[in-house]
């Protein structure tokens, strides 16, 4: 498995970072946070967090590609996220002559760029890249281990303006649904309401605690 592939199913943190686990017994719920929060709007285990978005830089690459073909490109795809991309993607677009052709987008952030730029160059056939500085907003993330009655999975949690977002993540969705024959929206749904209902209740413990 990748380590995008691992991120996306909430089994590692970021690049370069640890994350801590905080269990909650009686429940049976476990959320991972990664340590002291991040560039990419990870939070952080001191307590309830009030959602606040944080804002950061991103650079955003591009090249505009006519002459490689879908396999190679699809591999170049891979390799990027691999090797740190936070997204990639391509746009068809129509070229010099009517060629049919893509851009190629990758954002990524500082200490990645300069190697992505060489896969870029070693893996299609472009010869020039354009790059841009962005500033985004991002809301805070966690993830949380939901129980439904088809099994366990992880869940994305972000909050915004005292509203909780849930978002199960892909693989989980897929491992149920396949487990217990039924279908993808079913299980979706499933996790997303244990997953709310969860941290819901872990919150309204820790207050009560004091």
């Amino acid at each position: 498995m990748s380590s995008r592939e691992k991120e996306r199913s909430g089994m590692s943190g970021l690049p370069g970072q640890n994350p801590e686990q905080s269990v909650d017994q009686e429940m049976n719920v476990e959320v991972r946070y990664t340590a002291g929060g991040s560039a990419d709007g990870y939070g952080t285990a001191e307590g309830r967090d009030s959602g606040s978005p944080e804002t950061d830089s991103v650079w955003m690459l591009e090249c505009n590609v006519d002459d490689c073909g879908g396999e190679a490109l699809g591999y170049v795809m891979e390799l990027l996220f691999d090797q740190g991309a936070r997204d990639v993607w391509f746009s068809p677009i129509f070229m010099k002559k009517n060629r049919p052709a893509y851009t190629l987008h990758v954002i990524c952030k500082e200490a990645e760029r300069e190697e992505l730029e060489n896969i870029i160059f070693s893996g299609t056939t472009t010869i020039g890249i354009r790059r841009v500085l962005m500033e985004r907003t991002v809301l805070k993330r966690f993830f949380l281990e939901a129980d439904t009655c088809l099994g366990r999975g992880t869940v994305k949690m972000c909050r915004h303006q005292g509203r909780v977002y849930a978002y199960p993540e892909y693989e989980s969705v897929k491992k149920l649904a396949s487990e217990n024959g039924t279908d993808y929206q079913t299980v979706y749904h499933l996790l997303k309401e244990a997953a709310v209902r969860q941290l819901e209740e872990k919150e309204k413990r820790e207050e009560t605690n004091g």
